[in-house]
């Protein structure tokens, strides 16, 4: 009587109990039903030891088997009636002009067709015709919504809280409840083998890129973002999942940066006190290890922040970004997760990776559910908009934008002394170690470079965010590090394509890596040049008008020096430098004496050689007088020159 009526029931809305007109549950669904009956019957089957039907399996059943196999034959028919409801926007698939590629259908559900078609406001958006998921430009714009539309310090942690919800799940393809459950304990930090560049290369994701020096090669590291899981729905064996991101090519999708935003918001915005990280000992109920407060912290938070965010807040978040942002798909919660795996294919991850990436199961025995817990490097770069394909394919040139200590020491300045008071714990006793606390302490760390770098290319782009009104990004200091910290980038990443753009494609990928890092830390270093030039400019602007204050202040001259001044007045200006200078010297007990002209200097060390202006020397005896106006006495006329040469000393013509 149940299956019976689960397969004659319509569906229901997420969220609601409205069900959606002409529609079915799929063979799924059925098989799910019988599955869980079957659960049902073998957890109660000792209390009726004595009945022969609660001891034999549902499938064993012919009445079960039937409806089974009849849910199969409906399939074609209820696929039919889901073609036509996808121009409402209820189900995934193509847009309305495909429908008559469907096959027959009744004439009720033809009418519907052309009404859709005639009504365009009916039609199913651009989005839906190729698939009922997110594209890449409608997350950028949920994206940058969050971090605008917040005008107090609760709107602002809330809103960055949703986008790091919403980026963490597209670039993990993890379920909704995947999601909620994460804790800050469950957070690390890993690196992935890389055999492609050496058999003990591996490409950590990390706080800036690594450059390692085989021959001409220089190769980027980076550092992955893992995330423990052991209470996933699809995680039927107990074992604890890994989960990763790398940073993303673009920084208004980055999972990382969203996650290193969200820790920024709690304790820099909300002003959350640290968290009591010490084990408490004296709580018998939690072993030897003690009570550790912090390991309940959820990184999605709801009321408390030892509480997971419920089913119904999750869905009013992500429903409210896309009303706001005109987001028209059928999932809300579950968006992300189709998004996810159709992203990470189309830039050239493989299958098994992308399942790997989403924790998808398939029948391959128990290796995958069991054993397989390593980070599909494909599936890293494809969700991140590299290729999947080409490990050098992954440069994330904003890594290049070291940030001043400062603002870095500024972020979670309280790093350093948990570390210290971890070490000297663990060294007092084995018990009390902590190893999630030294991963969560080092991916902090690594979130100061991380949030000042894309913090400073999302200020490039657009410095009125409401992120920007708050501490450290509201200060000088660091709008004088992320100015044209974007331009920068683009220009050094330009500059290095159109650099390597005729060599081989492995070689001209992996040394544009280099140039675009290369020429960020050189253009850096011209803009920290110019503002210790213009420092030093103010320093000695500074310094002259101490000198010029001090100079007007001192007292006026004495009347000695007075009079010298005046009577320096009176004294003939020599004539402009340039011509012959003829010295007059007055006369003193012995008469008069020579007057002695001497030529302009050389412009070259030889001219003096080739010049006719050479010296002439007069002698009071043989030359005339000349006479000097003032108090300047009779000097001899000139009188014929010796000739010039540099062997010949410079000598008198006297009587």
């Amino acid at each position: 009587m149940f299956l019976n009526h689960e397969m004659t029931r319509e569906k229901r809305k997420a969220g609601s109990n409205e069900t959606i007109l002409g529609s079915c549950l799929g063979r799924s669904h059925i098989a799910g039903v019988i599955s869980a009956l079957e659960g049902r019957r073998r957890s109660d089957a000792h209390l009726h030891e004595n009945d022969p039907d609660a001891q034999r399996p549902l499938r064993q059943d012919d009445r079960i088997r039937t409806l089974e196999r009849n849910s199969r034959q409906k399939e074609p028919a209820r696929m039919d009636t889901a073609n036509v409801l996808k121009a409402s926007g209820t189900s995934s698939g193509a847009c309305a002009c495909s429908l008559a590629l469907c096959g027959p259908a009744p004439s009720f559900w033809l009418c519907v067709v052309w009404t859709v078609a005639d009504y365009p406001h009916l039609r199913a958006p651009p989005s839906l015709a190729a698939a009922d998921a997110y594209m890449p430009e409608d997350l950028h714009r949920c994206s940058l919504w969050c971090l605008s539309q917040c005008k107090t310090r609760e709107q602002t942690a809330r809103s960055i809280r949703d986008r790091a919800m919403l980026l963490l799940s597209a670039g993990t393809a993890f379920r909704r409840d995947n999601a909620r459950m994460i804790q800050w304990s469950d957070l690390f930090l890993s690196e992935v083998p890389l055999p492609e560049l050496g058999a003990d290369f591996k490409l950590p994701v990390r706080v800036s890129p690594h450059q390692i020096l085989k021959a001409i090669l220089i190769w980027w590291w980076g550092q992955v973002l893992g995330i423990y899981s052991d209470n996933a729905k699809h995680n039927q064996q107990g074992r604890v999942d890994e989960s990763g991101v790398i940073r993303h090519r673009l920084v208004e999708l980055c999972p990382v940066g969203a996650i290193a935003f969200l820790f920024w918001a709690h304790f820099h915005v909300q002003s959350a006190a640290v968290p009591a990280f010490a084990p408490d000992f004296s709580d018998k109920g939690f072993g030897q290890y003690g009570r550790r407060d912090w390991y309940a912290h959820h990184l999605f938070w709801g009321k408390d922040i030892n509480q997971s965010m419920s089913y119904d807040n999750h869905y009013e978040r992500i429903k409210k970004i896309h009303v706001k942002n005109d987001i028209s798909v059928t999932k809300v919660t579950h968006a992300t997760r189709h998004y996810g795996a159709q992203n990470t294919r189309s830039h050239g991850a493989s299958v098994e990776g992308t399942k790997a990436m989403g924790g998808w199961c398939d029948k391959t025995g128990s290796y995958r559910p069991c054993y397989d817990r390593a980070f599909h490097l494909d599936a890293l770069l494809g969700a991140a908009m590299f290729n999947g394909r080409d490990p050098t394919s992954y440069s994330v040139a904003r890594q290049s934008l070291a940030p001043p200590q400062d603002l870095v020491q500024n972020l979670f300045p309280w790093i350093e002394d948990e570390q210290h008071v971890l070490a000297v714990h663990a060294a007092s006793s084995r018990v009390a170690n902590d190893i999630a606390l030294q991963h969560f302490l080092r991916l902090l760390t690594w979130f100061r470079t991380v949030l000042l770098q894309d913090a400073a290319i999302l200020y490039s782009h657009n410095d009125a965010l409401e992120i920007f009104k708050y501490a450290p990004f509201n200060t000088a200091r660091f709008q004088e590090y992320a100015q044209d910290a974007a331009e920068i980038v683009a220009q050094a990443e330009m500059e290095a394509l159109c650099a390597f753009e005729d060599l081989p494609e492995r070689m001209s990928k992996t040394m544009r890596g280099i140039m675009a890092e290369q020429a960020i830390v050189h253009k850096r270093e011209i803009v920290e040049s110019r503002r210790q030039n213009q420092a030093l400019v103010q320093v000695v602007e500074r310094l002259q008008a101490t000198v010029e204050m001090s100079h007007g202040a001192r007292r006026q001259p004495s009347r000695k020096r007075k009079k010298d001044a005046a009577d320096g007045a009176d004294e003939p200006a020599l004539p402009p430098f340039g011509g012959m200078l003829t010295y007059a010297l007055p006369l003193g007990a012995g008469g008069p004496v020579t007057a002695t002209t001497m030529p302009p200097p050389p412009s070259t060390p030889y001219a003096h050689v080739a010049s006719t202006s050479t010296p002439t020397f007069f002698s009071p005896a043989s030359a005339p007088s000349t006479a000097l106006p003032g108090a300047m006495h009779t000097m001899p006329a000139p009188a014929p020159t010796m000739p010039w040469l540099p062997s010949n000393p410079l000598v008198l013509h006297g009587p």
